[in-house]
């Protein structure tokens, strides 16, 4: 969802699933983690560049917390924070 201020000013989140893979290179394999609760943050700008696009700067921050369950004994408790830049386009669909 994402909120649209005065000036092209933007506001968005997004609640997701989110899971950890990991790879072993040595032994050539691949681990997944179950699924667990993400969202994402996200704060920006944008300026319209034509009457139907826009690009625009933001920065985020997303973040995955997840119970991994191996079996019925092992749990692990696996977390990420990210904070990134990103660079957006926007399309506007009315004619």
């Amino acid at each position: 969802m994402t909120y649209y201020t005065y000036g092209n000013f933007l506001l968005s989140t997004s609640i997701e699933l989110g899971g950890f893979t990991i790879t072993d290179e040595r032994k050539d394999e691949d681990s997944s983690s179950d699924k667990g609760f993400s969202f994402q943050l996200k704060a920006g700008k944008e300026w319209w560049i034509s009457p139907r696009w826009g690009i625009g700067l933001a920065v985020y921050y997303h973040n995955t917390n997840l119970l991994n369950q191996k079996g019925t004994v092992d749990e692990e408790r696996i977390k990420s924070n990210n904070f990134g830049l990103v660079l957006n386009a926007t399309l506007n669909g009315e004619k």
